[in-house]
Formats: structure tokens, sequence, C-alpha cells
């Protein structure tokens, strides 16, 4: 089973989003974090805000997966399939 995340998707979330209560956070980023927040983010073309509400929610499916049970596997265009481990 994969889970596919689809452009499309991601405006309409943008759009029932607006009408709930947001929370507001402050967060210090090391330098490789900012690095790779400008690079999802040029990735994107979404704003920070939503690339790192997306981060977040990402994150938290996947350590689901994790206490779950499952594994997460990438498979690279070449064909080599690493499995993903977080510390």
């Amino acid at each position: 089973m994969s889970t596919i995340v689809d452009p499309a998707n991601r405006r309409s979330e943008k759009v029932s989003r607006k009408a709930q209560p947001l929370e507001r956070v402050s967060l210090n980023l090391t330098p490789k974090s900012a690095q790779a927040l400008d690079r999802a983010v040029e990735l994107t073309e979404d704003s920070k805000t939503d690339t790192i509400n997306r981060a977040i929610q990402t994150y938290a499916f996947l350590m689901e997966v994790i206490d779950e049970g499952g594994s997460i596997r990438v498979q690279r265009k070449e064909g080599d399939v690493e499995t993903v481990h977080f510390l």
C-alpha cells in the first residue's frame, strides 16, 4: 500500500484550514534545518509556514507507522530501496 500526496489536495486543504483557529509558535532552526526548509520551499513553491505544517504532519504519520511496528522505505529512481531510520 502506498500513501500518495496529491498537490491538488494541498490547495483544497489550505482552503478548509482557514476556518480553524491557528496556533502561533516560535522556533529556532539549526543552520542545517534552515537550509532544508529553504530547499523544501524551493521544491514545492509553498510558503515556509505551509512547508513546516506539512513536515510536522508527515513526521507524525511516519512516527505512527513506526510505532505500530511498520517501517519506512524509499525507492530511488534507479530502483534502490532504502529503509529510513529516525533517531
